[in-house]
């Protein structure tokens, strides 16, 4: 079914394959750079300018948006010739000076959303966060890189977040809740695409592409990571989910319940493993989000 579109010019009838193709093409062009929430980017921005401000205090605000640390790694990646970094030690590399000067930058790009993407972002930012913290807890118990785990939980969904950019911005009639079965048909694709342009890791960018469909133990590890974000990370605005009634709404997204029970198949999780996972992500989620 084709999805209405009314531009300020006229009425037209734009089919889902056709957006699919436009976007999938602006993602991949060299010269496409994501926008920065502009709340987080203005925090950074004042704590960067104290004089007693510290790499710990940035690194707190950092983790907590996807596209500011994509930024930030990039960022790093080139001054070092693609040298693999944590998000701690990127930090580091940049330096403060550098690190201001960028986050400067950063903030001048900034643009603000629609309203009808705000909530929508809000709640991707949180269901993200919460994935990375979850991930991050998994990987340690299985002796796992844990910074990686965090990254991978972090950046995961980082497609949704250019794609909820670039529909408010060049479909600007487009319902979200609409255009939310087609952001989360192609979204692991703009991931992977990011990344790739970001020069991430050849590693981490497949990791990306195939998180719905993962074929590694890190990628397991971030299905079942998001399957606890999913369930109990903060209800953001007219999110319908509950606990025991969890609903797919834009900002939200999970693998099939066939990768999960494979991701715990590959990573030996049983029954009493599940429980006790379970209940660590209830308490991080707790301690994230008191």
């Amino acid at each position: 079914m084709a999805i209405e579109y009314i531009d300020e010019k006229e009425t037209s009838l734009i089919d889902p394959l056709e957006i699919q193709r436009e976007v999938l093409a602006y993602f991949r062009s060299k010269t496409y750079q994501p926008p920065l929430l502009p709340l987080i980017s203005v925090e950074i921005m004042v704590l960067s300018q104290q004089n007693k401000c510290k790499f710990e205090d940035i690194l707190n605000i950092v983790e907590q948006d996807p596209l500011l640390t994509a930024r930030i790694l990039e960022r790093a990646y080139a001054r070092s010739g693609n040298q693999k970094f944590t998000l701690e030690n990127a930090l580091i590399f940049l330096g403060m000076d550098k690190l201001q000067q960028f986050i400067f930058e950063l903030s001048l790009d900034a643009k603000i959303f629609q309203s009808q993407y705000t909530e929508a972002m809000e709640r991707l930012r949180v269901h993200s966060l919460t994935t990375a913290f979850i991930a991050k807890r998994i990987a340690s118990l299985l002796n796992l890189d844990e910074q990686d785990a965090f990254l991978a939980g972090l950046l995961h969904d980082v497609g949704t977040a250019g794609l909820f950019i670039v529909l408010s911005e060049n479909y600007k009639n487009l319902n979200i809740f609409d255009t939310w079965p087609l952001i989360v048909e192609i979204h692991h694709e703009i991931s992977a695409a990011l990344a790739k342009q970001w020069r991430f890791p050849k590693d981490f960018q497949v990791l990306l592409m195939d998180h719905h469909q993962p074929k590694t133990k890190m990628g397991f590890v971030l299905s079942i990571s998001e399957r606890f974000a999913f369930e109990f990370a903060p209800i953001i605005g007219s999110d319908p989910s509950t606990n025991d009634h969890p609903q797919k709404v834009p900002g939200k997204d999970i693998s099939k319940s066939e990768v999960i029970r494979e991701a715990c198949e590959k990573l030996r999780i049983d029954q009493k493993k599940w429980s006790q996972l379970r209940a660590d992500s209830l308490r991080i989620i707790e301690q994230i989000f008191p």
